[in-house]
């Protein structure tokens, strides 16, 4: 399947950034359908235990696998340099490291995350009665972390060179086998929380192999040939250097979700199953601003690469008003209509119904902030300035989160409302932060033409 390029250099600005960031904004849906199938099925056909079970790991995912993943964002850096620069054998050499990293880290990831999934529902105190369905869905989640991790690096490449079509494809088959699977599993077979793990993992896989075998017939300096899969020390350090304060950033908040989450079971298996179908429906809102974040990174840094500069704020304004017009209409449109969504997770449990929809009220009325502030550390970051970034995200995500645990939490211990306000509070910090940084870090290159 030949797919059409999307010229970063050249070309209206809005038009090309929306060609680019729709299939994106596609692919994190799906990719979202993986979680909201599981959590869906089982809420319908298995009961709020096994919902809460799937729901009470999502924190601990997010820690193990979004830290590592936060690598991928350093081959969006390096890779859209190479590429505006007409760089072909860094373009290659980068391909290539990064795919060796993506399958050594994955196979690294599972190894930890399954030998670590007993601990973390025990620290989390996951509800006792999801405790084992919750730790088997971990054991089987991570048996397809290689798969994640070669799918989303492999879909990075892609994208990254302007091709956005396939890997949205590639998701739509493991999707659909997704869907498919976790029916045939939950109530053909009797199966619950391990059963929609089983079906995630073979669709992970499904994607991987579409990935891999798209690169491999690729007739540029994107093609990725086994043979010559090894470690670039080179570019290995500048994936690392772009990429590790991503993943870092990606921990902070991840821990102090682990917090909110255990702040959260300590309401029960409802509330736990409420506060997943919030989440769940938050990530279809996080799914534009994240797209329009790829789409910064890889428009900004061609463009940096070719010292396009008379580009890049106009790069700089279309995101950001993207992200947050994206942002402020399914955020406020998904707070009107809660209950109806709400009910397909959690049909027959007012309670959860009812904190899904306390959660919405405080989270989704309010995640244009978010929005900004990521869009604003995106562009930050393909300046090269992503360790700023991270310690900004140290104080704002894992500092504001954890003293407002202790303080605001603790001073209200029966309120879950006082558990959610804690999101907002942070975002409005990191926005202002971020937005200092990008400041600097555009005013530095304009007059000096330097970056990180």
């Amino acid at each position: 399947m030949r797919t059409k390029r999307i010229d970063m250099l050249e070309g209206p600005v809005f038009k090309n950034l929306v060609l680019y960031s729709l299939p994106i904004v596609f692919s994190g849906i799906l990719q979202i359908l993986f979680n909201a199938a599981d959590l869906a099925v089982v809420g319908r056909f298995a009961g709020t235990a096994a919902t809460a079970a799937v729901g009470a790991t999502g924190s601990f995912i997010s820690l193990i696998v979004n830290t590592v993943m936060g690598l991928s964002s350093g081959v969006n850096v390096t890779l859209a340099r190479a590429i505006g620069a007409r760089d072909h054998k860094k373009t290659s050499d980068i391909v290539h490291t990064a795919m060796t990293v993506s399958l050594v880290a994955g196979i690294t990831v599972g190894i930890v995350g399954a030998s670590l999934s007993s601990f973390a529902m025990d620290i989390t105190k996951c509800p006792e009665e999801s405790f084992d369905k919750a730790v088997m869905y971990l054991l089987i989640y991570f048996a397809g972390c290689p798969a994640i991790f070669v799918y989303n690096f492999g879909a990075a490449i892609l994208r990254t060179k302007g091709d956005t079509k396939r890997p949205l494809f590639f998701l739509i088959i493991a999707g659909i086998t997704n869907v498919l699977l976790n029916i045939l599993f939950v109530l053909a077979f009797g199966m619950d929380a391990d059963g929609v793990a089983l079906a995630t993992t073979i669709s992970q896989y499904i994607a991987a192999f579409l990935t891999v075998k798209c690169l491999s017939v690729q007739e540029d300096a994107t093609r990725l040939f086994i043979n010559k899969l090894r470690v670039i020390k080179e570019e290995f350090l500048g994936i690392v250097k772009y990429g590790l304060p991503s993943g870092l950033t990606n921990a902070m908040y991840s821990f102090a979700n682990i917090q909110i989450q255990s702040a959260i079971n300590k309401f029960g298996a409802s509330a736990v199953a409420g506060n997943s179908a919030g989440s769940s429906l938050e990530g279809f809102i996080a799914s534009t601003y994240a797209a329009m974040n790829a789409a910064s990174v890889a428009f900004v840094g061609q463009n940096i690469g070719a010292q396009n500069k008379a580009r890049i704020k106009k790069i700089i304004f279309v995101c950001l008003g993207v992200s947050v017009a994206a942002s402020v209409i399914l955020g406020w449109g998904m707070f009107l209509i809660g209950d109806p969504l709400f009910k397909i997770y959690v049909p027959k449990d007012i309670n959860a119904i009812e904190i899904a929809g306390i959660k919405a009220s405080i989270m989704f009325t309010t995640y244009f902030i978010l929005a900004a502030s990521q869009n604003l550390g995106a562009v930050s970051q393909a300046f090269g300035y992503s360790m700023h970034i991270t310690i900004i995200s140290i104080l704002g995500i894992f500092g504001l989160r954890t003293i407002w645990m202790n303080t605001i939490v603790k001073a209200f211990p029966t309120r879950i409302e006082a558990v959610f306000w804690c999101y907002p509070a942070s975002w409005v910090l990191i926005l202002i932060a971020n937005g200092v940084v990008l400041a600097v870090a555009y005013n530095r290159y304009m007059k000096k033409g330097s970056i990180k």
